[in-house]
């Protein structure tokens, strides 16, 4: 029981100094109603900082183009979806806290009181740069796994996993035949590999940040995450459902449709932990997490790291 107790105490989850200087400049997010009523000016574009959420027009139809203008335009303001980018740093961990927000997104606006219609989208590709626009997404959850040797490794089995899967999707293999495989391929990563997975991650986190001077975003941390899911998933349910989208031709205006906002989603977030099953997302990240902990932590891949 002892030596069970000193292992936990060691794989919890704990930061150093530098991933805390780390950690201040990437959690850069963008919420509308905080961060966009400060002066803060955008070096690049000269601009004040806009958290915008922007809700771009429905796919045009096939006949527009003989089909009268206004009606097509009509048509096309019919079939707005606001569109919600859950952006995550490769992983394998990264993907299921994906699922489990994208789960709990689909089930309150599909609920009897919400009855919302929107867009999920999971990608690990950054947004383009530009002003709000240009890349497409309403609003974006991204999230950020520390410390950065979890992150690193977490990046790194998945590029293990998805070259050497027949499938090439991690959401077929369970985790056990996911640890398996990256063990019987890769027993013993070079310092070279684990070092591209750390670069990576970092040069993902910065691009990320970049984008959050002009989009609303919501930065989660994974820590937060496992230590408080319930209040985790209220703040994200909190930031997707608050009625401030920007649709396109309505004169960015809330066209005259949905409920009234709601003031908080603590209840909603706690009954969906609460109801946490076995295979569920929520759980399958607990897994994977407490299980890349224990690879991170072991000797071959702590050594790797710190030469890396």
């Amino acid at each position: 029981n002892n030596n069970n107790n000193n292992n936990n105490n060691n794989n919890e989850i704990k930061t150093t100094k530098e991933e805390e200087t780390f950690l201040t400049a990437i959690r850069k997010e963008c919420i509308p109603g905080r961060d966009d009523l400060t002066d803060e000016i955008n070096p690049t574009t000269h601009r004040k900082r806009e958290c915008l959420r922007h809700v771009p027009l429905g796919k045009a139809n096939v006949d527009a183009a003989s089909a009268d203008a206004g009606l097509e335009l009509e048509g096309r303001m019919m079939r707005q979806k606001p569109r919600i980018g859950i952006v995550i740093p490769p992983g394998i961990i990264s993907r299921s806290f994906a699922q489990w927000i994208e789960k709990v997104l689909k089930s309150t606006g599909e609920n009897d009181v919400l009855h919302m219609d929107i867009e999920i989208l999971i990608t690990s590709h950054v947004p383009v740069y530009g002003y709000g626009k240009s890349h497409g997404y309403t609003k974006l959850i991204r999230l950020v796994t520390l410390p950065m040797s979890l992150a690193a490794w977490d990046a790194y089995l998945w590029s293990i996993v998805v070259s050497d899967s027949d499938s090439g999707d991690v959401d077929d293999l369970g985790l056990d035949a996911v640890m398996e495989l990256a063990r019987r391929q890769h027993s013993r990563p070079s310092t070279d590999a684990i070092g591209r997975a750390l670069q990576l991650v970092m040069r993902w986190h910065c691009r990320m940040s970049h984008v959050s001077a002009h989009t609303a975003m919501l930065t989660v941390t994974l820590e937060d995450a496992i230590n408080d899911p319930s209040a985790t998933l209220a703040n994200v349910l909190g930031f997707v459902w608050r009625e401030d989208w920007e649709w396109e031709g309505h004169g960015m205006r809330h066209p005259t449709r949905g409920p009234p906002p709601r003031r908080g989603w603590k209840h909603e977030a706690e009954e969906s932990v609460r109801n946490l099953v076995s295979g569920s997302p929520l759980q399958t990240m607990l897994d994977r997490t407490s299980i890349l902990l224990d690879e991170t932590t072991s000797s071959t891949g702590g050594s790797a790291f710190r030469k890396a």
